[in-house]
């Protein structure tokens, strides 16, 4: 999601809609969810959405780097359909 355009709050509200419509919607067992290392807010954002941190790829940005001068990786979320039923109660 693009930074400069979207407030935490509209990012929450849009990760939590794409949430509901896979696991209401679709029947999806799990969702996944990707973020840039380098962008603290959306991996604040993904765990305030209840996905749960499950690894980390390395150096896929080359264009964007951490504060040590490597390019910047993902990390990788997910969360289950129980993880998301025990969010809904």
């Amino acid at each position: 999601m693009c930074g400069g355009l979207w407030s935490g709050r509209y990012k929450r509200q849009a990760v939590k809609g794409a949430r509901r419509f896979v696991f209401d919607v679709l029947g999806a067992q799990g969702a996944r969810l990707a973020c840039n290392e380098s962008n603290v807010r959306s991996w604040r954002v993904a765990e305030g959405c209840g996905f749960v941190g499950e690894g980390r790829i390395r150096q896929t940005h080359p264009d964007v780097l951490c504060a040590d001068g490597t390019p910047s990786g993902d990390y990788l979320y997910g969360l289950l359909r129980a993880e998301y039923q025990r969010l809904q109660v």
